[in-house]
């Protein structure tokens, strides 16, 4: 990963995957949200990533991007 704060939180050699059925999508005429949660693993430690983005138009934004380990949460944006 590139991101210096998850790389501090999770070590080195960082494994993500998708969580299974870890997707959630909403409409509403031409507005979307679509939110992905992914199981991230490194050397210091395991946890999730989740991720929301907002669709206006032909135009995806990340609304919200946090990490939670250590039962903690940890914004990213």
């Amino acid at each position: 990963m590139q991101s210096p704060t998850v790389n501090s939180e999770f070590g080195n050699n960082i494994d993500v995957q998708l969580s299974p059925f870890g997707y959630e999508l909403e409409f509403a005429g031409s507005w979307r949200v679509a939110t992905f949660k992914c199981n991230v693993k490194g050397s210091k430690a395991k946890g999730t990533v989740q991720i929301t983005l907002n669709k206006t138009g032909n135009i995806w934004r990340v609304k919200k991007a946090s990490l939670q380990v250590s039962d903690r949460e940890v914004e990213l944006l």
